[in-house]
């Protein structure tokens, strides 16, 4: 069995009961954010001034007006994130593992 499948991931990061590598290959040509979630996004993030966001995908509800620190451990769906979005506050894993250390972190 591979790495990626024994740890119960997809080969390009994906987890759970989705391959995005597969599902996801062109995911944002078709997906656009529906406004009312994204204004259930908005509502619930209040004055936050910072968000961490587990499961970024594509980045279609993320938040340009505060700090973001987004977690994708789908490649795929990470070389669609549009390149107006922050790269430098944003997690790039090679592996998400299920705990997060310290230098996930920095």
């Amino acid at each position: 069995m591979s790495d990626a499948k024994s740890s119960g991931r997809a080969a390009d990061g994906s987890a759970g009961d989705a391959d995005y590598g597969v599902i996801g290959a062109n995911y944002s040509d078709y997906r656009r954010p529906d406004p009312r979630i994204a204004q259930g996004v908005w509502a619930s993030l209040g004055d936050a001034a910072s968000v961490l966001n587990v499961g970024a995908g594509a980045g279609s509800y993320e938040p340009r007006d505060r700090r973001v620190t987004a977690v994708e451990p789908s490649e795929s769906m990470r070389r669609q994130r549009p390149q107006s979005l922050p790269r430098r506050s944003t997690l790039w894993p090679s592996r998400c593992h299920s705990r997060t250390t310290p230098s996930m972190l920095r």
